[in-house]
């Protein structure tokens, strides 16, 4: 088959079509698809961003020795986990040994047990600077259907000053 090059800007005014086509990369955005494209759901990736308070106020101390959870998302599919982040938005002055410890964990379909940890365990206490999100390393970043993911923080025996616990994961789905 005989190419053709063109080195020049190619305007069509009309309708483009090929039995194939590689792009480069980056030269379609959202500016270059017509609202009337009809592209399919299918075709997407999905971000979810999911994030709490734990049920705890921003102006408001948890409670000390305690373990909150929170059902963040459950899979439809097959998923990745791109971030797990936490913040304080005070972080106190209770003693450096007081850490809250936040959590990601994941139960599979059919179980219970939130045994698997996604991320090593974000410690924060007052040597954290306010409202600065800290990030866990992820261990584990793959979900399958009917996988769950739990958000946990668990406090220290001491909390003197802090208040505005935040947490937040990152999920990246294809449309199922």
């Amino acid at each position: 088959m005989a190419v053709t090059v063109f080195n020049n800007d190619v305007v069509v005014n009309g309708t483009l079509s090929a039995s194939g086509m590689t792009l480069p990369s980056s030269v379609v955005a959202n500016a270059q698809v017509a609202a009337t494209a009809g592209i399919t759901v299918g075709k997407t990736d999905h971000l979810h961003k999911i994030g709490t308070n734990f049920g705890i106020e921003a102006d408001t101390a948890p409670s000390t020795s305690t373990t909150y959870t929170f059902t963040a998302f459950v899979a439809s599919g097959a998923c990745t986990v791109r971030l797990f982040k936490c913040t304080i938005l005070d972080s106190g002055s209770q003693a450096n040994t007081n850490d809250f410890n936040f959590n990601i964990k994941k139960g599979g379909v059919g179980s219970e047990s939130l045994s698997t940890m996604l991320s090593s365990v974000v410690a924060l206490d007052s040597d954290t600077t306010d409202n600065t999100p800290s990030a866990g390393n992820l261990t584990t970043t793959t979900l399958v259907a009917g996988d769950v993911v739990v958000l946990e923080v668990v406090t220290p025996g001491t909390i003197t000053g802090a208040h505005g616990i935040f947490s937040w994961v990152e999920i990246s789905e294809a449309a199922n």
